[in-house]
């Protein structure tokens, strides 16, 4: 292999192409990615988190028609959009749901893969142009850019956002892409009318894939105003993007802001402000604690406190309500700036991002080797400010993330394109020494984590060969055959969170004792236990769900479902209107 990249080197190619043998090594990596994306779809199909359940639940509305289900203030529309209509072609039973779902996410990977090649093409393009320059530098490669790019793309898509959620992240990871590389082409001198309406389309979509897009697009607004010049020209082309991005972005926030009663174009930034800096309390069942974070406007309500009871059978809404529009239990909630608070968040973040560097280990390494024989007069400087259209953005996005919370999934494309922007501006001198450097180091980068892909791959095939059961499936066909029907109401008590066999099943999970007061309840008096049966019974149920172990000598009246660990207790005979007591509302 290492013959192979050579050849893409001699004789002054370097920079200027890929060659037939290393554009078989491109193909051997999009084959490779490809694969390893499909095997994990398929390894992880039946698996279902706490946002798909409200993903898939939006989906199914919205493939039956009901396109007001779009209209959240917490998940954005496109992806259950996009589901939607899979679903509306497939039609797939509720066994097959998830599996489709994935591999809807499995084509969105594929689209996001070749969005990430436009990228690449472009910053490839903008090094080859550079080459011609007089200066006694190199550029890095451009065979190196591919090679590299594509190792970087695969494993940070399929380690950090990975096929086994069904979550929107590969779908904005696409639009990120796509946008960077609208920025380079403009940076390229691509002025026409279209290119920045295809822009402001692109950065609109983005939004609506995920609301912290809505100020990112500004800055990348930003950047195309000011990377090609002169203003006369880009003002007005900048200004058709930002109105093609409005137009996008409208029909979306006047639906939102009618339902909500105010100007929006979500609240997800805002409610996330207040549970991660101001301390409200996280997900699901805040009461207006602690004091200062607002008052609830419509809180899910609070039954009895020891063990905390919630009901939430009204408005109904999807599976699990809570879960399903948190904007609206959340209505209410007021995200006050605290410079303690934002500091403890920060410090929270700088650990999370501290996490992720390890994973990043091989490329760090690499990159410093490069940069050693990279040239010291500045010129690196030099060259990573001229990449600021990709790193800007991206770093924008780092900000915005880490002054709230951060995970993997959510950051994972903006760190690609810094790492591109860092190698894109190496600058090295005009020697073989040096050449073969770079040569080498790619190649050891690029096994590096082609063994990573490998791993990836390997371990989603172990799981394929030896599938989990698929539980939730399970439990829905437990629950069909005690009587319960499509339509009917049921209590929980433990994680309902991630109460995929409600949605299986279809039926409506309509009171809780949430994770937290299990302990508290099987520990209370047999009364209290009956009065919380009473509670579930007055609020509609029909059977109470929980996923947790029974105690000794609590088994009285449950019955397991199957051998899946979920037990079920029928309320039928419970009274419908519980004992009078001091506690709940």
């Amino acid at each position: 292999m290492s013959q192979l990249l050579q050849a893409s080197t001699v004789n002054g190619a370097a920079g200027r192409g890929l060659t037939p043998k290393v554009r078989v090594c491109w193909q051997l990596l999009w084959c490779a990615g490809i694969a390893t994306g499909l095997l994990q779809s398929w390894a992880f199909r039946h698996s279902v988190r706490s946002d798909g359940v409200s993903y898939l639940d939006i989906a199914r509305a919205c493939s039956h028609g009901d396109w007001q289900s779009l209209v959240n203030g917490y998940w954005s529309p496109l992806y259950p959009f996009l589901l939607g209509g899979v679903f509306y072609i497939v039609k797939p039973s509720f066994y097959w749901e998830s599996t489709i779902a994935h591999l809807a996410n499995f084509g969105i990977f594929v689209i996001s893969f070749a969005c990430f090649e436009q990228f690449v093409k472009m910053l490839a393009q903008s090094q080859r142009k550079e080459s011609n320059s007089p200066d006694e530098t190199e550029r890095m490669p451009e065979w190196a850019l591919w090679i590299l790019g594509d190792t970087l793309f695969i494993y940070f898509s399929l380690l950090f956002i990975g096929m086994d959620r069904i979550q929107p992240d590969l779908c904005v990871a696409a639009l990120v892409y796509l946008a960077a590389a609208f920025l380079l082409r403009i940076r390229r001198g691509d002025d026409r009318w279209t290119t920045y309406a295809g822009f402001g389309a692109t950065l609109g979509a983005a939004y609506l894939a995920k609301a912290i897009m809505f100020p990112l697009a500004f800055v990348f607004l930003g950047c195309a105003l000011l990377v090609r010049k002169p203003l006369s020209r880009a003002v007005p082309r900048t200004a058709l993007a930002l109105v093609i991005f409005l137009l996008v972005s409208a029909p979306f926030i006047l639906a939102l802001s009618e339902q909500k009663g105010r100007l929006t174009f979500g609240d997800v930034g805002r409610i996330a402000y207040a549970e991660f800096v101001d301390g409200a309390t996280r997900h699901i069942h805040w009461q207006g604690e602690p004091v200062g974070t607002g008052i609830p406007v419509h809180p899910t309500r609070m039954l009895m406190v020891s063990p905390p009871l919630f009901e939430f059978a009204t408005p109904p809404m999807g599976t699990y309500p809570p879960w399903y529009d948190p904007s609206y239990w959340y209505e209410g909630i007021v995200a006050k700036f605290n410079l303690r608070n934002q500091l403890r968040a920060v410090r929270y973040t700088i650990e999370e991002y501290a996490g992720i560097l390890p994973y990043m280990s091989g490329v760090f390494v690499g990159f410093l080797g490069m940069a050693l024989f990279a040239r010291s007069d500045g010129s690196f400087g030099k060259g990573f400010f001229k990449e600021w259209p990709i790193w800007v953005p991206a770093a924008a996005a780092l900000g915005l993330y880490g002054l709230v919370y951060v995970e993997a999934r959510y950051v994972a494309p903006f760190f690609v394109l810094i790492w591109m922007s860092l190698f894109a501006g190496l600058r090295f001198p005009r020697s073989s020494v040096a050449q073969a450097f770079v040569r080498t180091l790619t190649l050891a980068m690029g096994l590096m984590f082609g063994m990573g892909i490998m791993w990836l791959a390997g371990r989603s095939l172990f799981r394929a060969l030896q599938p989990l059961p698929f539980v939730n499936w399970q439990v829905a066909e437990g629950l069909r055959e005690i009587g319960l029907q499509p339509g009917d109401r049921v209590a929980s008590i433990g994680f309902a969170l991630e109460g995929y066999w409600a949605h299986l099943a279809g039926l409506k999970i309509i009171a809780e004792i949430p994770l937290g007061g299990v302990a508290s309840f099987w520990t209370s008096p047999a009364q209290i236990q009956s009065e919380a049966f009473a509670d579930f019974a007055q609020a509609g149920a029909k059977v109470v769900v929980t996923d947790q172990a029974l105690p000794p000598g609590s088994a009285e009246g449950w019955q397991e479902i199957g051998g899946t660990g979920y037990f079920a207790h029928r309320l039928d005979g419970i009274p419908s209107v519980p004992t009078k007591r001091g506690t709940g509302e």
